[in-house]
């Protein structure tokens, strides 16, 4: 079996100039750099782009920011203490093991993890967004997209399932789901807005919410994900809070 292995740094500035700072206090932006591993073999491939924060002892909230993204991204391949590299190779390890042990009934087996990053709100808030794509031997693969949103003065994550509970929660869900009838060529599975999923992928906009559902979640698995966005008023008139609106 022929290996190819590949494993490279490249440093990407989040913002031109690190001089810039978010308006919630004097809060450094997060400086990235791409982590790329990249490792294939015989019927498997692993293939990582993930987000790191080069200036976390610039202060604590961005400490906290990697910390927490690293734990989220890697999940149950996340290792102590905080290892890119090491979650990665676990993930190889597995993969090709799996590929080497049903060897006899064909298929690839590959994992594909592509992360972003972006601001918004005056840069208050950073999002990451993380597409997984996986393929275990079977004839179909599965893909996620996945949003999480972090205050950058605090470096919290922001936990929105509030908004799906509550007196205006079923008002937000008859908006998601007004929106997702408007999708052009989309057939739903769910037949009220009772049935709409609590996503807690959402990503902060400038504007407002950004729902996103994943295959088979509100619609056919041939739909791929889909996205519901909402604007501050859209979401301020179902009576919800808007904890992600700076005072």
């Amino acid at each position: 079996m022929r290996v190819v292995k590949s494993f490279s740094i490249m440093l990407l500035l989040a913002v031109a100039v690190v001089a810039c700072r978010s308006e919630r206090g004097d809060v450094p932006l997060p400086e990235y750099e791409d982590l790329k591993i990249s490792e294939s073999g015989d019927r498997f491939s692993v293939d990582i782009l993930y987000k790191r924060i080069k200036n976390c002892e610039k202060s604590d909230a961005l400490s906290a920011i990697e910390s927490t993204n690293y734990a989220v991204t890697f999940d149950e391949y996340a290792v102590e203490p905080a290892d890119v590299l090491g979650s990665a190779q676990l993930l190889i390890d597995e993969y090709a093991a799996a590929a080497h042990e049903y060897a006899e009934y064909g298929g690839e087996y590959y994992y594909t993890l592509v992360q972003d990053v972006s601001f918004s709100r005056d840069n208050s808030v950073v999002c990451y967004e993380s597409f997984v794509e996986i393929l275990s031997g079977g004839a179909h693969g599965a893909l996620s997209l996945m949003y999480d949103c972090y205050d950058m003065a605090s470096g919290q994550m922001y936990d929105l399932s509030y908004l799906f509970d509550g007196e205006w929660a079923q008002a937000l869900r008859m908006l998601i789901y007004d929106r997702l009838n408007l999708l052009d060529g989309v057939s739903l599975v769910i037949d009220s807005a009772d049935e709409v999923h609590v996503t807690h992928s959402i990503m902060i906009t400038d504007e407002g919410l950004l729902f996103a559902y994943q295959p088979s979640e509100v619609a056919h698995a041939t739909a791929g994900v889909l996205t519901v966005e909402l604007t501050d008023a859209d979401i301020a008139a179902t009576g919800a809070p808007l904890v992600w609106v700076m005072e």
